[in-house]
């Protein structure tokens, strides 16, 4: 199992600038770096800097790399799923991969002027900023400083998004590419106003979104695994580099999703409601967020109520164990089962947007999930 960085944990220091300068002071500006002695001088800095860490080693025995803990059913099948493995593994330092994506570079720059808000697009953003140190010290100066003008763009437009419509949209490109931009270049002008607006969007996507203990209204079920991914690489992230990205209240709800997502979870470790593919078990996820910020009581309630040998309980003492039910009026969604076991019957309910969804489980078969709409 993985373990993750916790508050108690002891901080990395911020890296010093090629200048000398501590990282955190931020004073480099990205303009100057089209100038060759800059350009040098900066991609020496890159190749030589101990620190940010890159994610995939910051959680380095997750089977699967962060950005694809839990994703969507329209990013497979689309031009994404090509391209973010192939930066993916590029921000890896795979050779083939980095000359994949430098030419893939300039029109994808382009095209990204005329791309809508998506789950997709966002990843793909994502991908591009976790790969681009390395991407640096391959490609031209104008073309990296162009890739980072865009991406600093896209998330500075992104506060623009409706939480309530693009819910999963808004934290992606608002929060979390933000607040990765920031976290991989502490040394560039601009980086700590980008983490403090990203800061601001997560805890305010937090708090539009959940119901004060971690349960999201039932529209935004469909995307409530791929929020918890967002938000624990975000809170990973933070960690690393002594912020914190949530405020007080939105950090302890964070915390209460943790708990909420393995409450919403059916014996197989797929959500409530979703079509039960293996896919979406999203082992990787559960146990990283568990392990980052959980505690015991989420761990011993995983271990009883998920598959697999991936959570060790330090707990066996049953009264211990929190609530294995949860009911939200505010969110129109129940849980309910009468012990954490995965042969515990399973009943689940939503009543949203004059719909009534109902799903039952008992010894682990799904009886029922269909909705009821009424005129």
């Amino acid at each position: 199992a993985t373990v993750m960085p916790t508050s108690n944990n002891k901080r990395l220091r911020g890296s010093k600038g090629p200048n000398g300068k501590g990282g955190a002071s931020g004073k480099i500006r990205v303009n100057s770096l089209t100038q060759k002695t800059a350009w040098d001088s900066w991609t020496s800095h890159l190749e030589k800097r101990r620190t940010p860490l890159p994610i995939a080693k910051v959680v380095p025995n997750s089977s699967v790399h962060p950005l694809k803990w839990a994703i969507g059913d329209a990013y497979f099948g689309s031009a994404s799923q090509e391209l973010v493995p192939v930066l993916i593994k590029a921000a890896g330092g795979k050779r083939v991969a980095i000359r994949h994506a430098l030419e893939q570079l300039a029109s994808w720059i382009e095209a990204s002027e005329s791309q809508e808000p998506s789950e997709a697009f966002a990843l793909e953003c994502l991908a591009w900023c976790h790969a681009s140190p390395v991407l640096a010290l391959e490609c031209e100066p104008s073309e990296w400083v162009a890739l980072i003008d865009r991406i600093r763009d896209i998330a500075t437009a992104a506060v623009a998004i409706a939480v309530q419509e693009q819910p999963l949209e808004h934290q992606l490109l608002s929060g979390e590419l933000g607040l990765t931009f920031a976290y991989l270049y502490p040394e560039l002008s601009g980086s700590k106003k980008l983490a403090k607006t990203a800061e601001r969007s997560l805890s305010y996507g937090v708090s539009e979104l959940l119901d004060g203990e971690g349960l999201p209204q039932s529209r935004y079920l469909s995307v409530f695994r791929q929020l918890l991914a967002c938000w624990t690489r975000c809170s990973v992230m933070s960690g690393e580099s002594g912020r914190k990205c949530f405020d007080s209240d939105s950090q302890l709800q964070y915390e209460w999703v943790i708990r909420q997502t393995v409450c919403l979870a059916r014996p197989d470790g797929t959500q409530v409601f979703s079509r039960g593919s293996k896919r979406d078990r999203n082992t990787d996820l559960i146990v990283a967020a568990i392990e980052h910020a959980g505690d015991a009581a989420d761990e011993a309630a995983a271990e009883r109520a998920l598959p697999g040998q991936h959570f060790k309980s330090k707990s066996r003492v049953e009264h211990s164990l929190p609530e294995s039910s949860a009911y939200s009026s505010w969110g129109e969604v129940c849980v309910m089962r009468p012990k954490w076991s995965r042969k515990s019957p399973l009943f689940s309910a939503t009543w949203g947007d004059r719909t009534v969804n109902l799903e039952l489980i008992t010894s682990g078969e799904r009886l029922w999930s269909d909705p009821w709409k009424f005129d």
